[in-house]
């Protein structure tokens, strides 16, 4: 990575933590303009540069690659914290490509979620999602902040039939869903 620029420092997206290009004022920007409007509205503090020493044997990757290729995504990471915060045992993909988390509560019931952060809900992409018998739910989730482009809580009603047992949900809805089941269990 450390040819990937001419700067002596590379800034890094508070959220996504790629590698930020400089606007002509000096400022930096994520390449990816979900990022840029998370971080106006969210409280992203800047992350302090690294220097191209330090990221010497760094290597640069495409940003798609990035996101969803080499580290659990933001999303499902933040989805692991907050389940496990509940006291719930999270496992972060558990089987190569085949779902992002594996929830497990007490009594055996276990949650199957693949998280996607897509720009629209498209219903042939969605078939691909395959229910796991392994677990008590399978779920697709998707950010709250994506609900009005996708509308979730609409099409879902429409959606669900189709998708043999895989349901779509809300990230708030599975917090929601998680602490009623716990609350029952108490």
């Amino acid at each position: 990575m450390d040819k990937l620029a001419e700067d002596r420092v590379y800034h890094l997206c508070p959220r996504c933590k790629y590698v930020q290009r400089q606007r002509p004022d000096g400022t930096y920007t994520c390449r990816n303009p979900w990022c840029e409007r998370l971080c106006a509205t969210s409280n992203f503090q800047p992350l302090p540069p690294i220097s191209k020493e330090k990221a010497a044997d760094w290597k640069a990757v495409t940003t798609g690659v990035h996101l969803y290729g080499t580290l659990p995504g933001i999303w499902e990471i933040q989805l692991q914290e907050e389940l496990t915060k509940l006291g719930l045992r999270v496992t972060l993909w558990p089987f190569v490509d085949e779902f992002d988390l594996l929830v497990e509560f007490p009594r055996k019931v276990r949650w199957a979620i693949d998280f996607k952060d897509w720009s629209s809900v498209d219903e042939e992409r969605l078939q691909k999602v395959q229910y796991r018998r392994d677990a008590t739910e399978t779920f697709v989730v998707f950010p709250d902040e994506r609900e009005d482009y996708l509308r979730i809580k609409v099409v879902r009603e429409q959606l669900e039939p189709e998708l043999e047992g895989v349901r779509l949900r809300l990230f708030s809805e599975i917090i929601t869903e998680a602490q009623a089941i716990l609350g029952k269990k108490k």
